[in-house]
């Protein structure tokens, strides 16, 4: 059995992953926690409270699949007062665009000089237990 190495937390430790940015064209894949405090009703309640981090996409050799990886760190403040915390991932995909409505903000990386946009495929929230 292996284990991950020493570190910050992050995605399950796999052999075999390749990082493969060719794999992942296209897309941006983030992460960040979320914190709402005890007894806030409704989802306006929640705020950030992590950095966000890019993952990058991993695939195994002669595989279509893309496994998102990244490592997010969160410390939660001793003493503070009582809250609900959660886990964020967004997954954006780049398309071409008129030069009007252009944005050059996604990380990702095109060899086309095409004005791009990028539009939310997919978001999921992960409850994070309170200790």
């Amino acid at each position: 059995m292996e284990t991950a190495p020493p570190g910050p937390v992050g995605p399950p430790f796999f052999t075999g992953l390749f990082l493969n940015p060719a794999a992942g064209a296209g897309h941006s894949v983030c992460a960040h926690v979320e914190r709402r405090p005890a007894g806030t009703p409704g989802d306006l309640g929640w705020e950030r409270d992590s950095d966000e981090v890019q993952c990058a996409p991993y695939t195994f050799i002669f595989s279509a699949e893309v496994f998102w990886k990244g490592a997010l760190r969160h410390v939660r403040p001793a003493g503070g007062a009582a809250a609900e915390y959660r886990l964020v991932l967004r997954e954006f995909e780049l398309f071409d665009t008129d030069r009007e409505v252009e944005e050059r903000t996604s990380p990702v990386t095109v060899a086309s000089r095409a004005p791009m946009r990028e539009r939310l495929v997919y978001l999921d929230l992960f409850p994070i237990a309170t200790l």
